[in-house]
C-alpha cells in the first residue's frame, strides 16, 4: 500500500481525482461559451464556466489533480 503523499503547505495528506477526467469537464466547459452564438443570455455563465474549466484543466496538467484536504490547494510542483 503505498502511503498519500503530503502537501508542501501543511503536511496533510493530498487525494487525487482522475486527471483525464478532470481535464475532459474544463475542456467541455471551455466550450460553453459557444451555446452563447445562440442564445445570448448564456454568455455570463459561459464566461463563468470558461473560466472554471481553465482552472480544471491546470489542475489536471500542471498538479497532476492532486488536492489537500486541510489547506484546500492544488499542489503545484515546485521550481526547483
Amino acid at each position: 500500500m503505498h502511503p498519500l503523499p503530503r502537501c508542501r503547505n501543511c503536511q496533510g495528506p493530498l487525494i487525487q481525482r482522475n486527471p483525464a477526467l478532470l481535464f475532459t469537464v474544463g475542456l467541455l466547459f471551455c466550450a460553453s461559451p459557444l451555446l452563447a452564438l445562440f442564445v445570448s443570455l448564456f454568455w455570463i455563465p459561459g464566461i463563468l464556466l470558461f473560466l472554471a474549466g481553465l482552472y480544471l484543466i491546470v489542475w489536471a496538467a500542471v498538479a497532476k489533480g492532486l488536492w489537500c484536504r486541510q489547506c484546500k490547494t492544488m499542489n503545484l510542483p515546485s521550481a526547483s
